[in-house]
């Protein structure tokens, strides 16, 4: 017989995928913590009401700018 097996974590399984729980009040696993994500791009998308309703694939191209990895960003 196992004794004392400690206490678990009901919101674990959302710390581990979504850094959190669904109730706000954590700040997440200290393991392997994720790159912190950039602001939610916005862009319009023009799609028929037949889309919505039976579901397509569309494909959409962006363009972002990224600091060179060798200077830095230095020139």
């Amino acid at each position: 017989m196992r004794g004392g097996g400690g206490m678990h974590d009901p919101f674990d399984i959302f710390s581990s995928y979504f850094g959190g729980n669904p109730f706000g009040g954590g700040g997440g696993s200290t393991r392997g913590r994720r790159q912190r994500r950039g602001e939610d791009i916005i862009h319009p998308l023009k799609v028929s009401l037949e889309d919505l309703y039976s579901g397509t694939t569309k494909k959409l191209s962006l363009s972002r700018n990224v600091i060179c990895s060798k200077c830095n960003g230095d020139i």
